[in-house]
């Protein structure tokens, strides 16, 4: 029932979903129904010898049923791409990979200016 739920309401784009094109592990998943958190931009910690002056560092959180990837759970530490519209894919790091009740649950991180 939980399963069900997960892509019937929580990631159904009439509901809190939207659809989005991932490309993980160099599979492109068109149209897959996601819920992305909004992505918080946060000042990065700077070291004494840094001079990247102006880059933040973007947390999100996405969420999608674990049958949208074929089953497949990415993993912490690779890189994941979200289409942002207009052909353009946004890269983030998996922070961490979780898949409870088959929804897997990702937390991202990315750097941009």
């Amino acid at each position: 029932m939980a399963a069900r739920d997960a892509k019937q309401v929580f990631c159904n784009p009439a509901e809190f979903g939207e659809l989005r094109t991932l490309i993980y592990d160099g599979i492109t998943y068109e149209d897959i129904p996601i819920v992305l958190s909004k992505a918080k931009e946060k000042d990065r910690q700077q070291l004494r010898d840094d001079h990247g002056e102006g880059i933040f560092r973007v947390n999100a959180t996405l969420h999608c049923a674990a049958a949208d990837l074929n089953g497949v759970q990415p993993e912490k530490g690779h890189k994941i791409k979200l289409d942002e519209g207009e052909d353009f894919f946004y890269t983030y790091y998996i922070v961490t990979s979780a898949c409870p009740m088959g929804m897997v649950i990702l937390e991202l991180e990315a750097m941009d200016e």
